[in-house]
């Protein structure tokens, strides 16, 4: 039977919470579940759970953090439409039958809302007015400036026509994905419905100590980030440096903050040159598809 939907879930030691995010996905003959261990330091699954669902479990004996996990799974999904899950969040009940309405429909990307009401740390409230709102601003704020996969439902050919996959970075690896999927998409369509429910994982890798190399690494996606969106028309997104000051501020403390930006004076150049390479990575798949490298 034709598959209508892969579902790609990498998973690192939560393995009860990957049970209760594979049980929220419906057992159909149009469904493909890939999921994809990050070298676990339990490896001890219940094979027959799997076998029941037909699900596909990749073991990997290194490191691949979430995006190297998630490509793997790209390079197997047959799908035609992908999502993405992380293995301690779900779906709500019946989310597939409201997503059913859109398979047909000539889009790219398909946005739904999420449910954070269970969350004790954040509140996506911007994204829950701009799919309420839909416009102008908002239309944009969703394509460039809601930066996580669980919350859309992508076309396969889309992703496969221009090979576009996640960075292997311990945090944020879906930044480049996000951004080069909505710039390629041609027509996108909003659901209103909260069809995905984000929680709390307090030994989640984005909730970790964060070590000073993970703040510059962050202070670089940010630049990265905002020479990508003032090049292709989104500049109203762009991160401001001062946001990034009060926030070392209020994570780090007043020492990890003035080790920050003592270590990102003495590199600063070093840093800064990393700015143009999601723009890069832009150029290669546009110039594989023979068009013009930036849009004028």
């Amino acid at each position: 039977m034709e598959i209508n939907y892969t579902f790609i879930i990498p998973h690192k030691d939560s393995q009860q919470l990957l049970y209760r995010c594979i049980n929220s996905i419906p057992q159909r003959e149009d469904i493909q579940i890939i999921v994809v261990d990050d070298n676990s330091n339990n490896k001890n699954f219940d094979m027959s759970f799997f076998t029941e669902r037909h699900v596909e479990l990749v073991l990997s004996d290194k490191s691949l953090t979430a995006g190297g996990a998630r490509n793997v799974g790209l390079d197997r999904a047959k799908g035609k439409w992908i999502l993405f899950a992380d293995a301690d969040d779900y779906y709500v009940p019946n989310f597939l039958s409201v997503l059913d309405s859109y398979t047909s429909l000539y889009v790219d990307i398909v946005f739904f809302d999420v449910d954070d009401s269970t969350h004790p740390k954040i509140t996506f409230s911007r994204y829950h007015q701009s799919i309420k709102r839909q416009n102008k601003d908002d239309i944009v704020y969703l394509k460039y400036g809601m930066t996580n996969v669980w919350c859309k439902m992508f076309r396969a050919s889309m992703i496969n026509r221009y090979n576009i996959r996640f960075e292997c970075s311990k945090k944020g690896n879906d930044v480049l994905f996000t951004l080069l999927t909505s710039f390629y998409s041609k027509h996108i369509t909003i659901v209103n419905t909260k069809l995905y429910c984000y929680t709390y994982l307090k030994k989640s890798i984005t909730y970790s100590p964060k070590s000073l190399m993970d703040y510059v690494e962050m202070y670089k996606r940010q630049i990265k980030y905002n020479y990508f969106v003032c090049n292709v028309g989104a500049r109203i997104l762009r991160w401001s440096t001062s946001r990034f000051v009060f926030y070392t501020l209020k994570e780090c403390g007043i020492i990890g903050f003035l080790n920050f930006w003592t270590y990102f004076w003495k590199h600063k150049k070093d840093i800064y040159s990393c700015r143009s390479s999601y723009l890069n990575v832009l150029a290669k798949t546009k110039n594989n598809q023979g068009e013009d490298i930036l849009p004028e």
